[in-house]
């Protein structure tokens, strides 16, 4: 074939030799090409696992809002839930004021510090807000007394908690003999000193 029979050929099909450089061309680029598309799919599938994290979290983030007001206003009652350090009488009476509610006698009620260590700075429940205070209380009582005081302090609308208690059988002789003794460690939040 004489290059003027081949270009004669061309002239008579001509879309058939375009189309076959287009497709050679393609041929050779996807050959160049071909280690692009693996990488591709990976960040597509990242892509399509982060969208599906984003339409999760707005699906959970409806109504967030209105739980932080609501947060808010329960945060804003705290102050009115717990000890001001400075107040130690009142903190005191406080204790005092659980003769009222249960047939108990407080014999003391003795502010033993500031320390707790499972919320002191480097704890693992650290207060960085608040302190707290820690009371040991004295009491003579009758057992079903007792659990009901330990009821009250656990219900009070204040924030606390006791820590640990020690009871004793009573060896006072002018004492009836089912009241029992018992030391009640007392921890209470407080303002931050």
């Amino acid at each position: 074939m004489t290059p003027q029979v081949l270009l004669q050929q061309i002239k008579k099909y001509p879309i058939a030799v375009v189309s076959t450089v287009i497709l050679l061309l393609l041929l050779v680029f996807i050959f160049l090409r071909a280690d692009v598309a693996p990488s591709l799919q990976e960040v597509e599938s990242e892509l399509r696992s982060s969208l599906e994290v984003i339409n999760n979290n707005e699906r959970k983030g409806r109504g967030l809002e209105a739980d932080l007001v609501a947060l808010d206003e329960l945060v804003a009652k705290i102050p009115d839930h717990i000890f001001v350090s400075s107040e130690r009488a009142l903190n005191t009476n406080f204790f005092y004021g659980f003769e009222d509610q249960v047939n108990i006698l407080i014999t003391e009620v003795k502010p033993v510090g500031t320390d707790y260590p499972i919320l002191s700075k480097g704890g693992p429940n650290a207060l960085s807000i608040y302190s707290v205070l820690v009371y040991e209380v004295s009491i003579q009582a009758e057992f079903n007394d007792f659990l009901e005081f330990l009821h009250l302090i656990h219900s009070s609308d204040r924030f606390m908690r006791v820590s640990s208690f020690q009871v004793t059988e009573n060896r006072d002789p002018s004492v009836a003999s089912q009241v029992l003794g018992a030391r009640v460690r007392v921890v209470v939040m407080a303002e931050k000193d």
